[in-house]
Formats: C-alpha cells, sequence, structure tokens
C-alpha cells in the first residue's frame, strides 16, 4: 500500500500537481502549499486515505489549535475541490465540542 511508506516515521515528501489556485506559501525561495490546502486535501485524497474517519477531525482540531489557520482560504479552496460541506461539518463539530 503507497500510504505505507508515508507512516513509517521516518522524513517523506509528497509530490502532486497543483490545483489552480491552491493556497501557496512560499518558504526560504520555495513554493509550498499552505496548511488550508493540506488540510482540504487530506479529506479525500487516495494518498492521504489514513485521515479518513474521526481522524480528519483530530487533525483538524490539532492543527488550528497549534497554527493560524485562514478560515476564508481553507473554505475557498474546499469549495473548488467541492468539500466544502464536509469541511464545514468538521469544523462545526470541532467548535462544538
Amino acid at each position: 500500500m503507497d500510504c505505507d511508506r508515508y507512516l513509517t516515521g521516518t522524513d517523506a515528501i509528497v509530490v502532486r500537481q497543483l490545483i489552480g489556485q491552491s493556497p501557496l506559501t512560499e518558504v526560504d525561495g520555495c513554493t509550498v502549499p499552505r496548511i488550508e490546502k493540506i488540510l482540504v486535501d487530506a479529506i479525500g485524497d487516495n494518498e492521504l486515505f489514513f485521515a479518513s474517519g474521526s481522524e480528519i477531525y483530530n487533525i483538524f482540531e490539532y492543527t488550528r489549535e497549534r497554527n493560524h489557520v485562514n478560515m476564508s482560504k481553507l473554505m475557498r479552496y474546499a469549495s473548488r475541490r467541492n468539500r466544502k460541506t464536509k469541511v464545514e461539518k468538521i469544523i462545526n463539530s470541532i467548535e462544538n465540542d
């Protein structure tokens, strides 16, 4: 299984084609995805299927506790990826706990 390579505890790099208008930033001269893109992509992408089920709620909660997540960028990108409803459900669940 492809995902096993990413869960071994060693550093890994996942290279994927970018979706148009993806939330990106620049770090040390390299263009990298913003946390908003990573969160949305974690919902439903085959490479990140380990984040499905209840684990995705934990990932969103942990990320939002420790990072600034721009909600407008998150929701805009979620809309472009047809995942807005899923993201809203996760966010509402976390905020209502």
